[in-house]
């Protein structure tokens, strides 16, 4: 078992360096803490990219700060949420002398550091490590380092740093040293650390010893047996057991990483022990967030083994598969398929899965080019639209505008001009080749439009032209009362907060993270929406608040 560990070890090592690639290149080498005078553990991380974060914490107790650093959400369904939260997390801050204690900075510090790892940011503590004053060791620190280390595939590097470091002996630094006994192959020290391990009753002692024992070559017991009476159990799983895992050749499932942090799903894509379905579901929330290309996804659908009469009759047992295998299925038979309107039809049933699972911009960039769409000759309204979308999805503005103008006398297309149009603006007028995109001025928002489209593109251009006159876009006589919680128009609703000047910015971001708690951009009501983006476009800078343009656009269609 041992030996084929290493051999796997060296096949996945390459996968998962590039799985790593969107923070940036991964240093194999032990990292060698930078010569720097003592500071505060606070003063450790990157300047704000935005001024107005730089004092949010000015005058503002321990438990505040706390409180607020451990509300931060690490599993985020928005790539510009989590680009937000990102920045907040790398970011230093402004305190006044005293304002926080030796104990209380270090606290806050860890937090950070744990929530860094939870999002797979390993590349930013090891720079929080380079920046730790020369005789200051924090073992929590340490720890994530070793833990990072292990979700890379590196074990070597683990195992060294654990060894060079004098800590307090705990459970998990136990597990460690026996993972380290391991590919150490010293296996009767790896024994004897079992045999102590055992005494405890601790959740998940059990399946590690276990695991342990089955990669030295003691016992023998089945991946059943090991999910039916010990895996099974498990909500969560550390990284010391997810490298166990991966060394015994078992997969993880479903129940074990639904609720997973970021890290450990590029681990588990990167995994070859990992099963198909759970590549399959790790991906799929990945790319959401663009932590992996759609080609990615791509390559992982590819990875579904399917009968070649499973492919041939896709239309009638797509609906027998779990949701990600029917995707996958539906997406071979998709690059496989000669006919263009049979490819048609199977790229229709793809993309409207996709839409309930919030995929339906990265599988609609992954779909641009399997067809010339515009030379399909639809009749249905519906398909039509279908297309106009994925043209809308991928930027392609002009095309976008040719085909709605190729179909004026579809009623559906020419209201979706109206979003043409925001794009447009959204994107600043882009460039096509050498053509510049400019947007088409419009008068009127057609009354008979789907009304939570019209309700985000009131408030996306209202934001974006800062002083809150809509004259332009909307003749009062034209529009229906849109009315938010309570009595109040959307329309006044958004020409009285637009001349609002914001001066508590601790409190905004904390209303951002209640909008954003376990909720999607479905679920948002219309004051979420408007205060949402105006919190965006206010702490960041455009192209994030571009980005949840468009997502929350896009979730409509």
């Amino acid at each position: 078992m041992i030996y084929k560990f290493f051999t796997i070890f060296l096949a996945l090592f390459g996968f998962s360096l590039y799985c790593q690639s969107f923070d940036s290149p991964i240093e194999q080498s032990t990292i060698q803490k930078s010569i720097v005078k003592p500071k505060k553990l606070h003063e450790i991380g990157e300047l704000p990219k935005n001024s107005k974060i730089l004092s949010i914490f000015s005058g503002k107790t321990f438990e505040e700060i706390s409180a607020f650093y451990k509300n931060l959400p690490t599993s985020n369904k928005s790539f510009a949420i989590d680009k937000l939260i990102y920045d907040l997390l790398i970011s230093k801050f402004s305190f006044e002398e005293q304002q926080l204690s030796n104990d209380e900075d270090k606290q806050i510090f860890e937090i950070r550091v744990n929530k860094l790892f939870e999002m797979g940011k390993f590349q930013d503590i090891d720079s929080f490590y380079d920046q730790m004053p020369v005789d200051i060791e924090n073992e929590a620190l340490n720890f994530k380092r070793i833990e990072a280390y292990l979700l890379r595939n590196e074990f070597k590097n683990a195992c060294e740093l654990q060894q060079s470091l004098i800590v307090k002996k705990s459970y998990e630094w136990g597990k460690l040293e026996i993972i380290c006994n391991i590919v150490d192959q010293d296996f009767e020290k790896a024994r004897f650390s079992l045999s102590l391990l055992k005494e405890f009753s601790i959740p998940g002692n059990n399946l590690f010893i276990d695991l342990a024992y089955k990669i030295i070559g003691d016992i023998e017991i089945s991946d059943e047996k090991i999910y039916s009476e010990k895996l099974r159990e498990l909500k969560t799983l550390t990284p010391v057991l997810l490298s166990s895992l991966q060394i015994a050749e078992v997969s993880p499932s479903y129940e074990n990483i639904k609720d997973s942090p970021i890290n450990q799903l590029i681990f588990i894509l990167s995994s070859p022990s990992s099963s198909t379905e759970i590549k399959l579901y790790c991906a799929e929330r990945l790319v959401r967030l663009k932590r992996i290309e759609p080609q990615i996804l791509a390559e992982v659908y590819q990875l579904s083994i399917f009968s070649s009469e499973e492919v041939q009759n896709v239309f009638e047992l797509y609906k027998t598969f779990s949701p990600v295998r029917s995707r996958a299925l539906l997406y071979q038979a998709t690059i496989i398929e000669k006919d263009p309107y049979t490819k048609f039809k199977l790229i229709q049933l793809l993309l409207n899965q996709s839409k309930r699972e919030n995929l339906f911009r990265p599988m609609a960039t992954l779909l641009a080019n399997s067809l010339d769409y515009h030379d399909l000759e639809l009749s249905n309204e519906d398909e039509k639209s279908l297309i106009l979308d994925i043209l809308l999805s991928n930027s392609q503005y002009l095309k976008a505008q040719s085909y709605i103008d190729s179909n004026k006398e579809l009623s559906l297309l020419k209201f979706k001009e109206i979003i043409l149009d925001l794009l447009i603006q959204i994107d600043d007028n882009p460039k096509e080749g050498d053509k510049e995109v400019k947007s088409i001025t419009k008068t009127i928002l057609p009354t008979n439009f789907p009304k939570k489209i019209v309700e985000n593109y009131l408030i996306i251009e209202s934001i974006m032209k800062k002083n809150g006159q809509l004259e332009r876009l909307i003749p009062f006589t034209e529009l229906k009362p849109y009315k938010l919680e309570g009595d109040m128009d959307l329309v006044d609703f958004l020409l009285v907060v637009n001349e609002k000047s914001y001066e508590k910015d601790f409190e905004l971001l904390k209303v951002l993270l209640k909008i954003i708690h376990e909720k999607d951009f479905q679920e948002l009501s219309n004051l979420e929406v408007f205060s949402l983006l105006k919190i965006i476009e206010y702490f960041s800078n455009f192209e994030t608040f571009r980005e949840i343009s468009k997502d929350l656009l896009f979730s409509q269609i």
